[in-house]
């Protein structure tokens, strides 16, 4: 049978790159139009992105706006149906879905905002970088407002040591931290490209959610803070954790928070065997594209 090769990716922030270039190189043909399309990917099944393609009558792939969106379904979104295959990272992403009765087939491809995934590379560099919670509608919630105060905050008692950058992706009013004298400021555009760049330029990253992800597959020394907080406010979903016990399944292991002397941290971070299995269960490998297309290809066929 025939394969019909031209598709619609429904862009954010970057994040499709890798997934766009694998189909272009596998002889795939990119339409700017949904009508001539013969397949899309998207990155989430709700709001707009769902309101975009509710009609559209051939196969729907959903690839990660970030690889925990697994927790839009434990807050309570329901699964849309119409999805062909949700493509994730990691084996637990698909067991934690398996686990919360997700009824759509899914395919685990590896990380998928590079083309590989890096060992961690020790460093004895001094340049941190600290990359803020960003809101959601132009609204950080008080909880993260005090995480991203509270990471400031001791970044700012180590100053004399270590030379401090701060990525807003908000102003400093709304990321709830004041702007202080020393610390380099930053402005995200929110695209992959961009974190990329800026992680690459610094030694060690203090982040969490996707840019913490990301930091962690290039290979960067990482201290995450905050990860028992649902990623950030969706106003159309509930932020209710409804298994807890699956974030402890989550989590980084290097978690500011549960340090008593966070100086450990900054050692901890540089120590590849402390963080090994979590990385290769949480984050996955590095992305499959043969995988990737031999899925689509047999969905399309």
């Amino acid at each position: 049978m025939a394969i019909h090769r031209w598709f619609r990716i429904l862009e954010r922030q970057n994040k499709e790159s890798v997934i766009r270039k694998t189909l272009i190189d596998n002889n795939f043909l990119e339409s700017n139009s949904m009508a001539h399309s013969n397949f899309v990917l998207t990155h989430a099944d709700y709001g707009i992105w769902k309101n975009k393609i509710k009609d559209y009558d051939r196969p729907i792939f959903m690839y990660p706006h970030s690889i925990d969106s697994w927790k839009c379904y434990d807050y309570g979104l329901q699964p849309w149906k119409k999805i062909t295959c949700n493509f994730v990272a990691s084996n637990t992403v698909k067991d934690i879905l398996k686990f919360l009765k997700y009824p759509q087939p899914v395919e685990v491809i590896g990380f998928p905002y590079l083309p590989k995934v890096l060992p961690l590379k020790p460093t004895t560099g001094n340049n941190i970088l600290f990359a803020t919670t960003h809101a959601t509608m132009s609204v950080i919630d008080d909880d993260f407002k005090k995480g991203n105060l509270d990471i400031q905050g001791y970044l700012s008692s180590i100053m004399d040591t270590y030379n401090i950058t701060v990525y807003l992706h908000e102003s400093l009013e709304v990321s709830g931290i004041p702007g202080i004298p020393g610390i380099n400021y930053k402005f995200s555009n929110l695209t992959i490209k961009n974190a990329i760049d800026i992680i690459n330029k610094n030694d060690i990253i203090f982040a969490k959610g996707t840019f913490m992800y990301l930091a962690i597959a290039l290979g960067k020394p990482t201290i995450s803070y905050m990860e028992s907080e649902p990623f950030h406010p969706n106003f159309s979903i509930n932020r209710k954790i409804d298994h807890p016990e699956l974030m402890d399944l989550w989590k980084y292991p290097i978690d500011l928070y549960k340090y008593e002397d966070p100086s450990q941290a900054l050692i901890d971070c540089q120590n590849p065997d402390i963080i090994s299995t979590w990385k290769q269960n949480v984050l996955g490998g590095s992305f499959n594209s043969s995988k990737f297309i031999d899925v689509i290809t047999r969905y399309i066929s």
